[in-house]
C-alpha cells in the first residue's frame, strides 16, 4: 500500500471525527509529572521536540523514551548502545568502539542533533560511545524532523539526554561488576535532599580488555548537581561533569574485506589492525546551569546555559585499509595523530505558560536558542606505510611508531547557530488540538586550513515551519498527523574538494498512539515520507583513501514503525519495536545502504516471577547491509567478486539476564550478551565486528 494513501485515508478519519466532535468550554492539557525514578520502560510525557509540555500520546511524532530502570536491567554502560536499543536505530562501527568510526543512523540518515535537557548542542556528544550511561536519568529518541528547537538537521532522529536530579528522598547506592574479558566496575550515586538544597553526586570508574587481540579500556567520571529553591516559584541549578576514557592498542579504521582480485579476506573478529603504541584518549567536561521562574501558576520562564569541551589524543595506526594484494598480502599501513579540543557553548531561553481563549485553555511556548562550536585548535599528521604480508599479525603488532609524517592535515573549523521559534498548541474541543509553530535559523560554518591558508564560510537563514495535529479516539487512543520542513547545512566535499549546497526537504508522519497504566505503557504505530534535495552521498574515494561526495537532486525515505514500551503489569516490563526504512534516490537506488538496515526487530522484557526473582532477555534482529558499488582499479570480474564480499547478510542478537533481590539493601545481577556468539561485521566491506559472547555479574548495595 502506498503512504500517500495512508496518509490521505487518516487525514479523511481525521476530519470525518473532527465534523462530528463534540464543544466543551474548557480543555487542559493533563498535567505532566516526570520523576526521576520511573519504575517502568516508558515515561508519562515529554518536553522534546516542541518545547511544550505533553504526553506522549499528545505528541504529534514518533517518540521513544529508554528509561533509567532499562538502562539498569540490560546493564548497559556507554549512549551508543542504549540509542542502538532504540525503535529503528541502526549502529556503524569502523574500527573500534571508542576510536573508531561510530555513527548512529535513523530513518536512512546519520543522527547528529542533540540535546542536553532539551537544549541543542549540534553534534558535541556525537561520540556516544565515549559517554557513560551512569549521569543520565533517561534518553529520549524523537525521530524525523526538530523543526523548532533544533531547525537545521536530518529528518533522522534527535537524542535528548535528560540528566539525573536530586531524588525527592536520599539514596545512596553502590553498584560492582566484574565480567568476561578482564571486566571491573563501580558506580556510587548517592541523592541528597534538604529543606531547600537537594544535590546528586554520581562516580563511575571501569576497566576491561576487549574481545580484540590487545585492546584495553579504562573510564573514570564524575558528575554533580545541586538544586536551590530560591523561593517556592525560583529554582536555581548548578552542575558539572568530568570523563576520561582511554583505549590502548585501539584501531581509527579496518581492514577490508576484499582483495585486489575481489576475493574474500580471512581475518577473525579478534584481530587487532593496530599496532600496540596506538590509543585513544578523550577526556569531556561539561558545565551547566539552569533558572526557572513561575511567575504566575500557569506561566513559566526558564533559562540553560551548557559548556561541553572535548579534549582528543589519538595516535594512530591501522593495517590494510585501502587494499589488499591478493598474491602475497602486501598492504597498506597508515600511521599518524589527531589532537583537538572542540568547545561548545548553548543557550537557551523559554517563556511558556496556559492561556484561555473562546473559552478553551491553550499552551503557548516561545524561545530563543543557540549554540556555538569551536574547533580551531585541531591538527594531525600521517604517513602512509606498507607492509610486506597483513597475514602476519606480529609485524602490525610490532609496528614501529614514526618519528616524522609527511602529510599534515592542519584543517579547524568552527560552526554556530541561533533562532528563534514559538509554538501554539490549541484545544480547539474535547477530541482535537492542533499544534503549529516555526522557527527561524541563522546557522554559520567555518573552516580553515593553515597549509593552503584557504578559508571557506558558509552561512544559511531558514525559517522552518512545524505543525501537528492530535485526534482523541478515546481516552486511551489518538491519531495524529505532523508536517514539518529541513534544511542540512552539509559539510562534504566534492571531487574538487569544494563543499556542497545544503540539501533541505520537507517530514510528513501519521500515525495512531495507545496510552494505558497513566502513561507507564505507550504504543504507537506511524508511518512517515520524507523528501531531500541535495542530499550527500559517496561518490568515491581519493588516492590516499579519503571519501568525496556527489549531491543527489531528490531523495525520498519511506517507512513505518511500531513500538509498545512501558509496564504491561507491576511484574512484567516490555519494550518492543518493529521498523522498516526504504531511502531511495533519483534513481530508485538505495541510499546508505550498507548503514541502514531495510528492516529491524527489537525486543527486551522482564519479568519478576517472584517479588525476589526477576527473569528477562531480548532480541535484536536486522536485515542485511551492503556496499552497491565499489571505487577502485577492478576488473569487472574482481569487483562483482568484491560487491559479494562487501556485505552483511541478516543477523540475531540474543541477550539474557537475571536478577535476585536479596534484601531492601542488596540485589545480585548477572547477564549474559549475544548468548549464541554471533559474529556480524558493523560494516559491511570492513573486518570490524560486533561484541562477542560475554558474561557479566554485578551486585548493587543501597543505603
Amino acid at each position: 500500500m502506498k503512504l500517500s494513501f495512508k496518509y490521505n485515508g487518516l487525514m479523511l478519519a481525521l476530519c470525518s471525527f473532527y465534523a462530528n466532535a463534540e464543544t466543551s468550554s474548557s480543555s487542559q492539557l493533563e498535567q505532566i509529572n516526570v520523576d526521576s525514578k520511573i519504575d517502568s520502560y516508558s515515561v508519562p510525557g515529554t518536553f522534546s521536540s516542541t518545547g511544550l509540555p505533553t504526553t506522549l500520546r499528545q505528541f504529534p511524532q514518533s517518540i521513544s523514551v529508554i528509561t533509567e530502570k532499562q538502562i539498569n536491567d540490560q546493564n548497559i554502560n556507554s549512549v551508543d548502545q542504549v540509542l542502538l536499543r532504540s525503535t529503528g536505530v541502526s549502529q556503524q562501527i569502523w574500527g573500534s568502539n571508542r576510536a573508531g568510526y561510530n555513527h548512529l543512523y535513523a530513518r536512512g540518515y546519520q543522527i547528529s542533533n542533540y540535546q542536553l535537557d532539551g537544549i541543542p548542542i549540534s553534534d558535541a556528544f556525537n561520540d556516544t560511545a565515549n559517554l557513560s550511561t551512569a549521569f543520565y536519568d533517561r534518553v529520549e529518541v524523537v525521530r524525523g524532523v526538530s523543526a523548532l528547537l533544533d531547525g537545521s538537521g536530518e529528518p533522522s532522529a534527535t537524542v535528548n539526554l535528560v540528566r539525573k536530579r536530586p531524588l525527592s528522598n536520599p539514596q545512596t547506592q553502590l553498584k560492582l561488576g566484574m565480567g568476561s574479558w578482564n571486566y571491573y566496575n563501580a558506580v556510587l550515586d548517592s541523592s541528597y535532599q534538604g529543606n531547600s538544597i537537594g544535590g546528586r553526586t554520581v562516580i563511575i570508574a571501569d576497566t576491561q580488555k576487549t574481545w580484540r587481540d590487545r585492546e584495553k579500556a579504562q573510564d573514570i567520571g564524575i558528575y554533580s548537581i545541586f538544586e536551590y529553591n530560591i523561593s517556592p516559584l525560583a529554582t536555581f541549578s548548578l552542575g558539572g561533569s568530568f570523563q576520561q576514557n582511554k583505549e590502548t592498542a585501539s584501531a581509527s579504521h579496518s581492514i577490508v574485506t576484499y582483495d585486489s582480485e575481489g576475493y574474500l579476506t580471512h581475518f577473525s573478529p579478534k584481530v587487532n589492525p593496530a599496532p600496540q603504541w596506538a590509543y585513544s584518549k578523550v577526556k569531556t567536561i561539561n558545565l551547566f546551569s539552569t533558572f526557572t521562574y513561575a511567575f504566575t501558576p500557569k506561566w513559566l520562564i526558564k533559562t540553560d546555559y551548557s559548556y561541553t569541551k572535548r579534549i582528543w589524543d589519538h595516535p594512530y595506526g591501522v593495517a590494510g585499509v585501502l587494499g589488499i594484494q591478493h598474491s602475497g598480502g602486501s598492504t597498506d599501513m597508515i600511521t599518524g595523530y589527531w589532537r583537538s579540543s572542540p568547545s561548545t557553548h548553548s543557550l537557551s531561553s523559554t517563556l511558556s505558560g496556559e492561556y484561555e481563549f473562546a473559552g478553551r485553555l491553550h499552551n503557548v511556548v516561545l524561545g530563543i536558542n543557540g549554540y556555538r562550536y569551536d574547533n580551531t585548535k585541531a591538527f594531525g599528521e600521517r604517513n602512509l606505510g606498507k607492509l610486506a604480508n597483513i597475514y602476519d599479525l606480529d609485524s602490525i603488532t610490532n609496528y614501529l611508531k614514526p618519528n616524522n609524517y609527511m602529510q599534515k592535515l592542519p584543517r579547524s573549523s568552527a560552526k554556530s547557530q541561533i533562532g528563534g521559534y514559538i509554538a501554539n498548541q490549541f484545544s480547539i474541543n474535547n477530541y482535537l488540538n492542533w499544534t503549529i509553530g516555526g522557527r527561524y535559523n541563522y546557522y554559520k560554518d567555518k573552516s580553515f586550513n593553515r597549509s593552503t591558508q584557504n578559508m571557506i564560510v558558509v552561512r544559511n537563514r531558514k525559517f522552518t515551519p512545524y505543525t501537528g495535529i492530535v485526534l482523541n479516539l478515546s481516552d486511551n487512543i489518538s491519531a495524529y498527523l505532523s508536517y514539518s520542513q529541513l534544511f542540512v547545512p552539509q559539510s562534504q566535499k566534492d571531487q574538487n574538494g569544494q563543499y556542497l549546497k545544503p540539501s533541505s526537504g520537507y517530514n510528513i508522519e501519521a500515525g495512531i498512539k495507545g496510552e494505558w497504566l497513566n502513561g507507564l505503557l505507550n504504543t504507537s504505530f506511524s508511518v512517515f515520507n520524507a523528501r531531500k534535495k541535495h542530499l550527500a552521498v559517496v561518490a568515491g574515494k581519493h588516492s590516499d583513501g579519503e571519501a568525496y561526495y556527489k549531491a543527489i537532486d531528490s531523495t525520498r525515505i519511506q517507512g513505518w514503525e511500531a513500538e509498545i514500551a512501558g509496564k504491561i503489569k507491576d511484574n512484567w516490563f516490555i519494550q518492543a519495536s518493529f521498523s522498516q526504512t526504504l531511502a531511495r534516490d533519483s534513481k530508485r537506488q538505495r541510499v546508505n545502504a550498507e548503514s541502514v538496515p531495510h528492516s529491524m526487530f527489537k525486543l527486551f522484557t522482564t519479568y519478576n516471577v517472584t517479588p525476589n526473582w526477576t527473569i528477562g532477555g531480548g532480541i535484536r534482529w536486522q536485515s542485511e547491509t551492503y556496499l552497491n558499488n565499489i571505487t577502485g582499479r577492478f576488473s569487472e570480474q574482481a569487483k562483482s567478486r568484491a560487491i559479494s564480499n562487501a556485505r552483511q547478510k541478516n543477523y540475531t542478537i540474543v541477550d539474557v539476564m537475571t536478577r535476585y533481590q536479596v534484601n531492601k539493601n542488596i540485589e545480585l545481577n548477572l547477564h549474559i550478551n549475544n548468548i549464541f556468539n554471533t559474529k556480524y561485521r558493523t560494516q559491511p566491506d570492513r573486518h570490524s565486528y560486533g561484541e562477542l559472547r560475554n558474561i557479566k555479574a554485578n551486585i548493587t548495595y543501597r543505603f
